[in-house]
Formats: structure tokens, C-alpha cells, sequence
């Protein structure tokens, strides 16, 4: 019955419309009440026909030149065509005369939201919340505004508080996910969407959130459980199979990652983002050929997208085809400038063509953009250290010990430096604070220099820390 309802509804606002058209390029007269008139403006404002709106409102305030709800309108037409300061003249006004008008407030609210003056925004939209009927979209509103601002606690209430009127609202839902995790709150996600789930069992959103909050604290084990369970209620649920691809490309199952992708595209089609990641599957699993088979498909979709260009210059700088893949990076930089992993990525390349310079100038450009780039700092050091020597690149190493928060990788090359240079004591202190950092990196220690690895003194200094912790 209500959907018989809803195609009613729709068939009348069709059939309004169509009589309102008809009149305007018949040129005849036929009458519309205001409500009429209000159903037929708002039609055009949602779909953006500015020229029939205009033509609507004009006639409209010609026949009902006092009714509040075509003022508001009115307004709401000149937002539209950025004429916000004399919108707001408007809507001041009718405030002014109808202080208690929830239309009105919640279009005050509309307008300094344009204008980015989100808590004049807010501070109207309170008031309609106390006195609109109903509530609910006044409140969705009042958690844009505060997620504008950064208030993440208010944002959060606010969505539950929604969230309780419309528990099957999946959108809501989404809302407070996104909140959730843009303020990286990943523990308060996991209570939430476990209490969310335990009254709302096949809720297959509130698993999807639950995966991507257990994704999020590096969870991986619970959040493949999560996205099954996901899948178990909706099992085509692409998104949820997308992410279980990312999640087996985090925890080094490359081939699982590839079947999760291809599934993906069985369900959205084939699109650049799914191409690319397949393509860094390939690369992690050592195929470069198949990497840059899925790379150059991810191209062909779009020709700028910055990730695939990069993976491409990956594999050929892999290949030691180091001119092809300068061509590759200076494409991606051409496409996105300010993008930190082109820039080192150029800067890796140059300093295998023996171009020092060229190589610092693009890595300095690399950690100016994102000083947390370890990897750039760690390049940049090494090309110091073949232009210059040991004592450039140390000071590089120093540099980015006061722009990095996290210096575990840092100081495994400082102890390598410190060991070729033959300064061991230093060396064994600065080797032992890495380790206590976080010895899961003391790969990258032997990676840079493998002969370390025969070194018994190292091997006995690993050996004793492994022991006492």
C-alpha cells in the first residue's frame, strides 16, 4: 500500500508539473494555489532547473505575494545563484518576523553553512531543533555542521541520537562511521558498532564498520571475521570484498588480496582503482610483468591516475629501465604536484642514474610536502652519502630525527652509517635504542648493508637485547 502510495504521490507531482509547463509554453492561464505553486518550485530546486524555477517563483509571488513559505523559496533561489548576501537580507527579515518559522531558521542555518560560517550555523539550527516537528533532518544537519568544526564528541551524540529515531537507516549509519573514523577513534567505533551489532544482528553496514575499525588498529585477523560476517548477510557486498583484499594485501597474502579484487570487479566492473591494486598485489608477489600489465589497464581507464603512473615507474625502476621510469614519474608529478611519494620516487630513480643534485633536489622537494616521509629522508641521506660522504649524510639523519615522529627506521640507518664509519660504540648505542623502538624493523638494518650480517659483534648485541626482552 505505501509504495501504491508513493507512485500515486509521484504521478500527481508529475502530472502538477506537466499542467504548470503547459501553461507556460501555451502561454494560457490556469490556476495553482500556493501549495501548488510550493510543490512545483520545490520540484525545480531539487533538480536544478534554475530557468523554470525562476519562471515558477516569478508567477508564485505575483498571485501570493505574502506567503512566507514562497519568501523562503525566494531566498533559497537566490543561494543558488550565489546571491547569498541579499538571500540573507531575506531570510533576516522574515526572521525577524517569524523568530519561531523552523523553514526559515533551518534556511539561516542553510546560508551560513555556505558562507563557512558553521557556528552561526549551528547556532540556528539548535533553535529549529527545538521547535521543528520533526527533528530528524534538522539533526543530520547539526552533525555536518559540527563535523565542519572538529567537533567530534557533538558529532557523535548527535548521530546517535539519530540513530536511535531511524536504527534502519544505513546512511545514519555510514555518518557516524565516517566520524568515527576521520578522528581515527577506532576503539570507541569497535564498542559502538559491537553494542550496535548485538541488537541489530544482520545489520551487514555495522559489520562492514566493524571490519574497517579492527582494519583500522591493524586488527587483521578480526576484521577478515567482521567482513565474513558481512558477507554471510549481504554476499555482494563489494565493498566488504574490496576491503578483505586490502586487508590480505596488508598481512602479505598477495594472492588472496588478487581473487578479492577480481571478485570486486565480477560485481562493480572493471574500474582504475581495482586495477591498481591488483597491480600492487602482482608487485608484491615479484611479477613485475603481470604489476605492470594491471597498471597499464588501470592507465587505460584513466590516464591520470597518479597511483598507477607511480606503480609503473616502480616496476621499470625495479627493471633498472631507469629512463622509462623517470618518463612514468615525471608524468604522475605532471598530474599531481604535491604528491610526496612521486617526488622520492624521482629522487630514488636520479640517484641510480648517478644524478646527485637532480636526486636531492627532487627528495628535499619530497619531505617539504610530507616531512613524516621516512623513506625520502632515508634516500635523501644516502644521496648525500654518495655525493659527499659520511658526514652530509649524518647531518641528513640528524635533520630528520626533529621532523619525524616515528624514528625507528631512522636511527637502524644511523647505526649502519655509524658502523661503516667505524664509530662501533656509537653505533652499538644508537642499534640498541632502534631495537627498543621497534625491533620488527631490524630488517631494514641488514637490508642496507648485508655484510653486517657476518658481523659476530652485531649478531651478539642482537643476540643479548632478544634475550633480556
Amino acid at each position: 500500500m505505501e509504495e501504491n502510495f508513493s507512485h500515486n504521490e509521484e504521478d500527481a507531482l508529475s502530472e502538477l508539473v506537466g499542467r504548470f509547463e503547459k501553461m507556460v509554453q501555451e502561454e494560457q492561464r490556469f490556476f495553482f494555489d500556493s501549495d501548488e505553486f510550493i510543490e512545483i518550485i520545490d520540484f525545480y530546486l531539487m533538480n536544478n532547473q534554475k530557468e523554470k524555477l525562476k519562471l515558477a517563483l516569478e508567477l508564485a509571488r505575483a498571485y501570493f505575494p505574502l506567503n512566507i513559505e514562497l519568501e523562503i523559496r525566494e531566498a533559497q533561489w537566490n543561494i543558488l545563484n550565489n546571491k547569498k548576501e541579499k538571500a540573507l537580507s531575506q531570510l533576516q527579515s522574515l526572521h525577524d518576523v517569524y523568530p519561531d518559522n523552523a523553514d526559515v531558521l533551518l534556511s539561516m542555518a542553510a546560508i551560513y553553512s555556505e558562507m563557512n560560517k558553521h557556528p552561526d550555523a549551528i547556532l540556528f539550527l539548535e533553535q529549529a531543533l527545538e521547535v521543528d516537528e520533526n527533528p530528524e533532518h534538522v539533526l543530520l544537519s547539526l552533525a555536518m555542521e559540527y563535523q565542519q568544526i572538529g567537533h567530534f564528541r557533538k558529532a557523535v551524540s548527535v548521530l546517535k541520537r539519530l540513530l536511535a529515531m531511524r536504527p534502519d537507516d544505513d546512511f545514519v549509519l555510514n555518518e557516524l562511521a565516517h566520524v568515527f573514523d576521520s578522528a581515527k577513534r577506532y576503539d570507541e567505533s569497535i564498542r559502538f558498532f559491537t553494542r550496535f551489532i548485538d541488537d541489530h544482528p544482520f545489520s551487514s553496514f555495522a559489520w562492514f564498520h566493524l571490519g574497517n575499525a579492527y582494519s583500522g588498529q591493524k586488527k587483521y585477523n578480526d576484521a577478515l571475521e567482521a567482513y565474513d560476517y558481512t558477507l554471510a548477510v549481504d554476499p555482494e557486498f563489494s565493498s566488504a570484498i574490496f576491503n578483505r583484499g586490502h586487508v590480505f594485501l596488508n598481512i602479505g597474502k598477495h594472492d588472496l588480496a588478487v581473487k578479492c579484487f577480481e571478485e570486486t570487479m565480477e560485481i562493480e566492473g572493471r574500474d582504475e582503482g581495482t586495477l591498481y591494486f591488483i597491480g600492487e598485489a602482482w608487485f608484491a608477489m615479484g611479477d613485475m610483468d603481470k604489476a605492470r600489465q594491471y597498471y597499464l589497464e588501470s592507465l587505460e581507464l584513466d590516464a591520470n591516475y597518479v597511483d598507477a603512473r607511480i606503480g609503473l615507474a616502480y616496476v621499470y625502476n625495479d627493471k633498472d629501465d631507469f629512463e622509462s621510469a623517470l618518463q612514468h614519474i615525471e608524468l604522475a608529478i605532471l598530474a599531481e604536484s604535491t604528491n610526496s611519494e612521486a617526488h622520492q620516487l624521482k629522487g630514488d630513480v636520479l640517484l641510480n642514474l648517478d644524478r646527485f643534485d637532480d636526486a636531492i633536489t627532487a627528495l628535499r622537494k619530497s619531505v617539504l610536502l610530507d616531512p613524516q616521509n621516512v623513506d625520502a629522508w632515508l634516500i635523501l641521506s644516502e644521496a648525500h652519502l654518495h655525493k659527499s660522504g659520511f658526514e652530509e649524510a649524518f647531518e641528513i639523519i640528524s635533520e630528520a630525527e626533529r621532523s619525524l615522529e616515528e624514528i625507528g627506521l631512522l636511527l637502524y640507518r644511523k647505526a649502519v652509517y655509524l658502523f661503516d664509519a667505524g664509530k662501533l660504540k656509537e653505533g652499538e648505542l644508537v642499534l640498541l635504542e632502534a631495537l627498543s623502538i621497534d625491533a620488527t624493523e631490524l630488517d631494514s638494518f641488514f637490508e642496507y648493508n648485508e655484510e653486517l650480517r657476518k658481523n659476530a659483534h652485531i649478531n651478539e648485541i642482537i643476540a643479548n637485547f632478544t634475550k633480556n626482552h
